[in-house]
């Protein structure tokens, strides 16, 4: 006999990272069917009418539209309806997507997005800091803010106690079940040590797979105790690796499709055995058209003649120190 009232929205509201999330408001008496419209800024991108009979239960409506939204601003309405007419429309509500692989964490106090993995983490002058980690295992953190796939992924570190222990940024990981020393169940392992060598290495359901390159010296290292910035481009099945800005490894591989970021490191000694993290970003689109960096004729040298250890388990061969490793130093010309 009357019209419908207005709707109450209820959400998404606020931040999400849903691209097809799902809109809920307050049933109204009377109405008969709802419209949804949603704009991108003032772009509509979405605009449908659904049932009650379909969409709503006792005291709230809800539905999923199927339309992708991209990372921007959204607003949206809600307008009521029945076989008498128009009701009002709703007051819009306001939500922004984003991109929950993005992020860039300072480290300033606090590691929001971050969680401990292994051993023991605290937050030192501007640093997320471990004193020694995890004695004859990997202590490790990670971002579990999303399962990402597309990656490039930065992280400042610095690294006292033996040259020979490894120090590890990982993408596409799964870090449970941890096994008993604390290596991760799946993930892409890129690896540092303070005498220069880098590694590449891969976890795949709890064991240590064929690795696409065991340590090998490179120049790129800040040697010693110092900062180094390990940076990791994952886009598709194409992986770059670069140490303070330099190329020094990529590779193709499929074994992965996602997972998380971060960063573990293995100990062998509790004496001055510490690692501290400055920061960590992530963009959650690498961009493979802006990569047009190449790896120098020197390091492809080191690449292509460094000796294939005897494991694929990088531990085994941080442990033997330089045993498995080539017996090359760098160029003095």
């Amino acid at each position: 006999v009357s019209r419908p009232g207005a709707a109450t929205l209820i959400s998404p509201s606020g931040t999400t990272s849903d691209t097809t999330p799902t809109y809920r408001w307050n049933k109204v008496t009377g109405a008969t069917y709802y419209y949804l419209w949603v704009n991108r800024g003032s772009t509509k991108v979405h605009g449908a009418w659904y049932p009650a009979s379909s969409v709503c239960g006792s005291t709230t409506c809800s539905v999923t539209p199927s339309t992708t939204l991209a990372y921007a601003a959204h607003t949206w309405w809600i307008n009521t309806w029945n076989p008498v007419g128009y009701g009002p429309w709703s007051s819009g509500k306001n939500f922004t997507v984003t991109n929950a692989c993005n992020f860039n964490s300072q480290f300033n106090g606090s590691a929001p997005g971050w969680s401990i993995q292994k051993g023991s983490w605290f937050f030192y002058y501007s640093s997320y800091w471990s004193s020694y980690g995890y004695l004859n295992g990997w202590a490790s953190v990670s971002n579990y803010t999303a399962i990402c796939k597309n990656v490039d992924y930065q992280i400042r570190v610095w690294r006292n106690g033996p040259n020979s222990n490894g120090n590890y940024a990982l993408v596409r990981g799964t870090p449970y079940p941890l096994a008993n020393d604390g290596d991760w169940y799946s993930g892409y392992v890129f690896g540092m040590r303070r005498d220069g060598y880098y590694g590449v290495f891969k976890l795949v359901g709890g064991a240590w797979s064929t690795a696409p390159k065991y340590w090998t010296y490179t120049s790129a290292i800040v040697q010693g105790s110092a900062w180094n910035t390990l940076r990791i481009v994952a886009s598709g099945t194409n992986f770059y690796y670069y140490i303070n800005g330099t190329l020094v490894y990529s590779f193709s591989d499929s074994s992965l499709a996602s997972g998380r970021s971060g960063f573990a490191f293995h100990s062998t000694t509790t004496s001055g055995n510490q690692v501290w993290l400055d920061w960590a970003t992530q963009s959650g689109s690498a961009d493979l058209a802006n990569l047009s960096d190449t790896i120098s004729a020197e390091q492809q040298a080191f690449n292509e003649t460094a000796v294939i250890g005897t494991s694929n388990n990088p531990d085994d061969e941080v442990d033997s120190g330089k045993a498995l490793l080539p017996n090359i130093a760098p160029s003095t010309g």
